[in-house]
């Protein structure tokens, strides 16, 4: 009986073993594949193919509007159109403190430039919001 029963709790061990290990090779097949259908998508944001030089030329001329432009730190960055980016930048002041992350857009169109960052003053913040919601949200 005891003979019995070592074979028994063997078989259970190796088959427990075998049915791991086939687990984790599907699981690592299902993650490979999901990644690869994945990928491609990425790319594409808001409907909008996402252009890396796009971003990185409204990154540089942003931070460009800044005291102190090598401070410059972003978040939420989207590309909205073809020629669109929005997100928030904070960089440092004068007295070398961050101050808050602020929303900016940026627009390249028949070879122009058109950015602005959020501003303190109260007309120029009802301008930005203006535009910002058209062209951000």
């Amino acid at each position: 009986m005891e003979g019995t029963m070592n074979k028994s709790l063997l078989t259970l061990l190796v088959t427990s073993l075998v049915l791991s290990a086939c687990a984790s090779d599907n699981a690592q097949n299902t993650s490979s594949q999901t990644a690869k259908n994945t990928a491609p998508t990425e790319a594409i944001k808001n409907g909008v193919q996402e252009d890396s030089a796009l971003i990185q030329r409204a990154k540089t001329h942003v931070s460009g509007l800044l005291v102190k432009p090598d401070s410059a730190m972003f978040k939420n960055i989207v590309q909205k159109a073809p020629n669109v980016v929005c997100g928030e930048i904070n960089g440092k002041s004068k007295d070398g403190e961050y101050t808050q992350f602020t929303p900016f857009y940026y627009q390249e169109k028949n070879g122009k430039i058109f950015s602005r960052i959020a501003s303190e003053d109260r007309l120029n913040r009802v301008l930005f919001n203006s535009i910002y919601r058209v062209r951000c949200k």
